[in-house]
């Protein structure tokens, strides 16, 4: 299938061509704001490696695909959560 394709075009079993979208920290920075999300770690590269993280992160309630953690440097940050609380 090719990129424009409906909702209404796909049948089970389809293969859809993947979809990409660059984590960049401008697009992390714009979910923290979509979220109100304020939290430094998701804005600030010190505070986030104050965390023990490589940088800032996205936050992980954000979205539907929230169990996908990413951040700008393409490596997924360590998470310190138990039972989805944030410790």
């Amino acid at each position: 299938m090719t990129a424009g394709v409906r909702f209404g075009d796909v049948r089970t079993g389809d293969r859809l061509a993947p979809v990409t979208m660059p984590i960049t920290y401008t697009r992390v920075c714009q979910n923290a704001a979509a979220t109100l999300d304020w939290m430094p770690g998701h804005h600030d590269p010190a505070y986030a490696r104050a965390q023990g993280q490589e940088t800032i992160y996205l936050s992980r309630c954000s979205s539907p695909a929230s169990s996908i953690a990413a951040s700008p440097t393409g490596r997924a940050p360590r998470l310190s959560s138990v039972g989805g609380a944030s410790r």
